[in-house]
């Protein structure tokens, strides 16, 4: 499975725009490039932690599980940053967040390995090329 870098359009999926842009000029313009960047090597502490997927060797990406999560603990952070009172349901969504890296690290919830096959591609099974003798009437033509 492909694992995937946050981007700062990533990043308004869970915030507005305007939101972001006040939190690059109230600080300095790669700021969200820096919080991503912390916050993705959080959360691949907790599954190193969690000793059971094979990480990505690129240490800007993410199990596609683990990147709303992750965004919301960007976002969360970085309203704190801002001294804005994030909400109740963004305070929820951060707690259970933290609460499933937890689990990641304690190894029981296990995100998908860095490019293990798909689904559908777990039946495909390399075979030999088949042989099969000629049939009797065949051998009179």
């Amino acid at each position: 499975m492909n694992w995937k870098k946050l981007t700062e359009d990533d990043l308004v999926t869970a915030l507005s725009r305007k939101e972001v842009d006040a939190y690059k000029n109230d600080f300095e313009i790669d700021a969200v490039e820096k919080l991503l960047a912390d916050t993705t090597a959080e959360v691949r502490g907790y599954i190193e932690a969690g000793r059971k997927c094979r990480m990505s060797p690129d240490a800007a990406t993410l199990p596609p599980m683990l990147v709303s999560p992750t965004l919301e603990v960007a976002a969360f952070r970085l309203l704190k940053r801002r001294n804005v009172n994030p909400n109740e349901a963004r305070t929820t969504a951060y707690e259970r967040a933290l609460s499933l890296f937890e689990k990641v690290a304690a190894g029981q919830i296990v995100p998908a390995d860095y490019n293990a096959p798909a689904a559908d591609d777990t039946k495909k099974v390399a075979t030999s090329p088949a042989f099969s003798a000629p049939k009797p009437e065949r051998l009179l033509d």
